[in-house]
C-alpha cells in the first residue's frame, strides 16, 4: 500500500541464494515493461533470501471494498533453460517484469544461480503483514475476505511434467529411505533424524 496516495501495490518477487555482492542482481538482463506503473522492489534481501522483485501499482476497483469489487489475474511465466532461460510476472494481461537467466550470474565468489530446476508447489498464502508493505490498519474492517476464483497451471504440450519426481531430480527414494526426517513434526535438525549428513561436490569432493 502506497500511503500517500492510497493505492495498492503488488509485490512480485524471485527469491534465490547464493546472494550477489550487495544483493543485486544484474540489471542490465531484467527489464520493466510500463515504468509508469511498475518499479525495482527497493528491497533487495536479507539474511536469509534475496529478493530479485518488482512492484506494480494496482487498480482500486480490485478490491472487495473498493468502488469496483472486480477480480483481477496475476501471473508468472517461467523458462528454467540454463542460458535462454526466464521468468515473467503479469498483472492482468500486461507484463511487468521479466528477469533473464544471465541477472543470476557469476558474481563475486559465487557462480551462476539457475533458474529452479527442481519441483516445487505452489501456495496460496493469505498473510497480511507490516513485514511485506505498508498496511493502512485504521482503514480496514474486520474479518475482511480475501478470496480466489481459480488457478490454472499451463505447460508446453511437449514438455507436461506433473510430479514430485522427475527423472533429473527424483526425491521419492530418498525420502522413502529417510522417512523420520519428513513425518516427525518434533524434529528441529537433521542431527536429530540420526540419519548420515547428506553431502555436496562443494563441500565433501564427492
Amino acid at each position: 500500500m502506497d500511503l500517500e496516495k492510497f493505492i495498492g501495490v503488488a509485490s512480485q518477487s524471485m527469491q534465490i541464494a547464493p546472494f550477489d555482492i550487495w544483493y543485486y542482481p544484474d540489471y542490465n538482463f531484467i527489464s520493466i515493461y510500463n515504468k509508469s506503473v511498475t518499479t525495482i522492489n527497493t528491497y533487495t534481501g536479507g539474511p536469509l533470501q534475496q529478493a530479485v522483485s518488482g512492484t506494480t501499482i494496482l487498480n482500486r476497483t480490485w478490491y472487495s471494498e473498493g468502488i469496483g469489487q472486480k477480480f483481477q489475474t496475476y501471473a508468472y511465466e517461467y523458462l528454467n533453460d540454463d542460458d535462454d532461460g526466464y521468468l515473467t510476472w503479469y498483472v492482468g494481461e500486461d507484463p511487468t517484469v521479466t528477469v533473464e537467466a544471465a541477472a543470476l550470474g557469476p558474481n563475486g565468489n559465487i557462480g551462476r544461480r539457475l533458474m529452479s530446476k527442481e519441483p516445487m508447489s505452489m501456495v496460496m498464502n493469505f498473510g497480511i503483514s507490516n513485514s511485506w508493505a505498508q498496511i493502512d490498519w485504521l482503514s480496514l474492517t474486520f474479518p475482511l475476505t480475501m478470496s480466489i476464483d481459480h488457478v490454472r497451471l499451463y505447460q508446453p504440450e511437449d514438455a507436461i511434467n506433473l510430479t514430485c519426481d522427475p527423472d533429473d531430480y527424483p526425491t521419492y527414494n530418498y525420502i522413502q529411505a529417510h522417512p523420520e526426517a519428513y513425518q516427525n513434526s518434533n524434529l528441529t535438525s537433521w542431527a536429530d533424524t540420526k540419519y548420515d549428513t547428506p553431502k555436496n561436490s562443494l563441500v565433501h569432493g564427492c
